[in-house]
């Protein structure tokens, strides 16, 4: 009876290229929103580059965690009883993962093991069970599981092991989570049921804004607590100028957009949007110290370079974007755009690595420059090509 109730369909599922964003996958990616804020707490802390490479350790299975739930759900939109249940059990495990993410290569490292195990533990379940319902895709989803499974194994067993001997089972475990689906014999099996290509680019956009959203709540929450003057204002409206230009060249990528046909694009595409999430989370923390900086005051090496270093990483990222993905006519103007990205990265990279001490002011004023000349570039490109397109259409 039980069993029954649990595979009872709600609503209807949508299949195929029109696949949308459910409101269930919106709620749950509001769970992922009180980690990021924690990482980046964690990260404000403490700015060295041993705090830097402490948000990177910790960043990544926490987006791959988020990944692989985006991808199941792309490929089986399924919304019954039971399916609901399971996503609820992982936003539970994901928030005791928030929850431990402060200190999560310190003490509360084995609940952070524990909670990443957690999660992965449902994922293992929902493959599981959507295997016994659809037997065409039950040799991709027990592959998936067993891979997962032993990876989650590997975390669980990390928890009862001392540091630093703990951090080298994530490592691990985290190399067999991204083997799974990069395996040959996996790749073929993902061909017979592929993502979809309209839900796949809108779930990691929307995940995208929501972490780009929550830069600016963490530089307004904080700025609604001190007195501003007018150079912190000033900060603050070049910080947005950064942050839309971000927003402009990413999401002109998107629309449009396909995966080129070759070998591995499809998995550059993935791969290169956690550099770019956990660069726009390091520039949400970078912004928040540059505008509460006394006005006058000089910006330590640390945090011009996680200011400039996190911009230079998105440029990058959105680049290779670019260079992963396709408009056919727009092909040629693509590869020339994602240049200009490559040499804002740059020249963005040498301002935060430069020996001498620098204003904020001058910081970003430099850094909004580069990135309105990306905005400009992706205008320009977009113009171009409509005017070559009108011509061939005569």
């Amino acid at each position: 009876m039980l069993s029954g109730i649990l595979w009872l369909r709600t609503s209807r599922s949508h299949q195929g290229d029109a696949q949308r964003v459910g409101w269930l996958e919106l709620f749950y990616d509001l769970v992922y929103v009180a980690t990021v804020i924690a990482l980046g707490d964690r990260l404000s802390a403490d700015v060295s580059r041993e705090g830097v490479l402490s948000f990177v350790v910790l960043f990544v299975p926490i987006w791959w965690s988020w990944t692989g739930m985006a991808f199941y759900i792309t490929r089986f939109n399924l919304d019954d009883v039971g399916h609901r249940l399971l996503i609820f059990a992982q936003m539970l495990a994901i928030a005791v993962l928030a929850i431990n993410v402060h200190d999560g290569l310190g003490d509360t490292s084995q609940g952070f093991a524990l909670a990443y195990a957690g999660a992965r533990a449902v994922l293992i379940l929902m493959y599981v069970r959507v295997g016994r319902q659809r037997h065409e895709a039950q040799a991709l989803t027990t592959r998936y599981a067993t891979g997962f499974a032993l990876a989650a194994l590997i975390w669980l067993l990390s928890a009862f092991v001392p540091r630093p001997a703990r951090f080298g089972l994530w490592a691990v475990g985290m190399l067999i989570d991204f083997g799974t689906p990069l395996l040959p014999t996996t790749r073929r099996l993902q061909a017979q049921i592929p993502p979809s290509t309209h839900h796949l680019p809108e779930r990691f956009g929307l995940f995208t804004i929501i972490v780009l959203g929550e830069a600016f709540i963490k530089v307004i929450s904080h700025a609604s607590e001190v007195e501003l003057r007018r150079a912190n204002a000033l900060y603050g409206a070049l910080a947005l100028v950064v942050a839309a230009s971000l927003w402009w060249i990413y999401f002109d990528n998107v629309k449009g957009s396909v995966v080129r046909r070759t070998r591995f694009a499809g998995q550059v595409w993935v791969f290169t949007h956690l550099p770019l999430v956990a660069a726009i989370t390091a520039f949400g923390v970078g912004a928040n110290k540059v505008v509460l900086l006394e006005p006058g005051h000089l910006l330590d090496g640390e945090k011009r370079l996680l200011m400039s270093g996190a911009i230079g990483v998105a440029l990058l990222a959105i680049a290779v974007l670019d260079l992963a993905t396709t408009e056919r006519a727009r092909d040629l103007a693509r590869n020339r755009v994602a240049l200009i990205r490559i040499v804002g990265c740059a020249l963005i990279m040498v301002i935060g690595l430069a020996k001498y001490e620098m204003n904020a002011g001058v910081l970003m004023v430099l850094a909004a420059a580069i990135c309105a000349a990306q905005v400009v570039a992706d205008i320009y490109r977009n113009v171009t090509v409509s005017v070559v397109e009108d011509v061939h259409s005569l």
